[in-house]
């Protein structure tokens, strides 16, 4: 059965590789008697704007696939950006939440509870931190290791009170909530929201850092390292168009860490937990950073949760009643995250991952079309550059709309898409996909008229 058609209930038992033989999966609007159309006027006039969303109502989702409510089915190339690594509703990540959902669902912090006690353990021995600290979101945790990093500075560094800097790379994507807006250098995300916090980005006495460029980084620690607290990076900048740094990068910058004495903070919310082939990204040049920044896939994609983790010399800063939020190391969020890690870990995702992902990047750079311009990415973390067409016919937009009608779910970026299925996508289904993708673009060029959800 070809993605992007309607489905028998026979045929979509088949199809989902989480339900057992002879068992059906059920497709219903719910029961309520609404549209499609009824739930787009909704989100359209009742939700604040934010990515422009395809003109489909995704229903349910299993593994690779999601399906909207006519029973469409589409294999997911996004994963809710990075969310589910391992799947959607990975049915020992679900059934974990929900047995803790029948037992806990939240206690605070003013007490021990079981879940987030296990977790801590779990990520801690899993990722070879000593400490963890639990947030609510990805952007969170940014604010958390900015938050941790300045008192290191003050505390063990000496940095003079209220001078203490947070470097950052260019083309950065840390979060958009004030304080990684700060650090951000998208002039969309930052319009009209200042004044920022100060004594944080990616310019400092007017040098620019440009990610992945060591000598910007060199000749900035040697000007101002001495009152830069912390450097932070993507190893991957997903935004920026799934670009890994330069092969070296990562161990010359932890080595000029060292040297000037600035922690080096690695935010892998979007590539960590092997969707850049490792399980953390520093691992490809054996090098450990001295905090490390998680989220999306760290619950599969059912829970929002954040994580910070770090050894007891960096996080023991943070004194009782510095941190913590309501729902921020809940009792679900930590349920799902033991589960959620042990499936990375002992269905090998990062490794398959990085094998698989090397042929696909590979693949990508070989289509067949002049519109091509290039493939970038770690894993199963990849965008597909495009050349401008005179025309206008062929455009990350309707390149993506065109593959939304074929039966594959992703977004254009500017001029390129993004390519990040689930690390447990069936290899056959890969290729599959990405066979549709050079039909589409040779097939782009020819279509004048209008593409739905263009």
């Amino acid at each position: 059965m070809a993605p992007g058609v309607l489905e028998s209930d026979d045929q979509r038992s088949v199809a989902s590789p989480y339900i057992p033989a002879g068992k059906v999966a059920s497709q219903t609007n719910g029961g309520n008697g609404l549209t499609a159309a009824d739930y787009m006027e909704y989100e359209d006039n009742y939700s604040v704007n934010g990515m422009p969303p395809h003109r489909v109502v995704i229903h349910r989702a299993l593994g690779s696939y999601m399906w909207d409510l006519e029973g469409r089915r589409y294999v997911d190339f996004l994963s809710a950006y990075g969310s589910v690594n391992q799947g959607h509703c990975h049915p020992r990540v679900v059934a974990a939440v929900v047995e803790q959902c029948k037992r806990l669902t939240i206690s605070g912090r003013g007490v021990y509870n079981e879940a987030y006690s296990l977790m801590c353990k779990k990520l801690s021995e899993t990722l070879g931190f000593e400490r963890v600290a639990a947030t609510n979101s990805g952007s969170e945790a940014v604010d958390f290791a900015i938050r941790l990093s300045r008192k290191w500075g003050y505390q063990k560094k000496g940095i003079a009170p209220d001078q203490a800097w947070i470097l950052t790379a260019s083309g950065n994507y840390h979060g958009r909530t004030m304080t990684p807006l700060s650090v951000s250098t998208n002039p969309n995300f930052r319009e009209d929201c200042g004044p920022f916090v100060p004594a944080m980005g990616s310019t400092i006495s007017d040098r620019v850092n440009r990610f992945g460029n060591i000598d910007d980084l060199r000749t900035i620690f040697e000007n101002d390292g001495h009152r830069i607290a912390a450097f932070m990076m993507e190893c991957v900048q997903g935004n920026a168009g799934c670009l890994p740094v330069p092969d070296g990068y990562l161990g010359q910058a932890r080595k000029l860490c060292d040297e000037h004495q600035i922690l080096f903070i690695c935010d892998e919310i979007q590539c960590g937990l092997g969707r850049s082939g490792y399980l953390m990204t520093p691992e490809r040049e054996g090098v450990r950073p001295d905090i490390l920044l998680l989220g999306k896939s760290v619950t599969a994609g059912t829970v929002p949760m954040g994580v910070v983790l770090a050894d007891n010399s960096i996080m023991s800063l943070m004194k009782h009643g510095q941190h913590g939020s309501t729902f921020a190391g809940n009792s679900m969020a930590c349920a799902a995250a033991y589960a959620a890690v042990e499936v990375i870990v002992q269905e090998s995702l990062p490794e398959r991952c990085l094998k698989l992902g090397k042929v696909l990047l590979e693949r990508l750079a070989s289509i067949n079309s002049p519109f091509v311009a290039r493939a970038t990415g770690s894993g199963f973390f990849c965008s597909l550059w495009l050349n401008p067409d005179p025309r206008g016919r062929v455009t990350g937009r309707r390149l993506a709309a065109l593959l939304l009608e074929r039966g594959i779910l992703t977004h254009a970026y500017g001029d390129k898409i993004r390519i990040s299925p689930p690390l447990n996508i069936d290899e056959d289904e890969l290729w599959n996909c990405v066979s549709i993708i050079e039909k589409a673009l040779q097939d782009l060029p020819n279509i004048s008229e209008r593409i739905a959800n263009e």
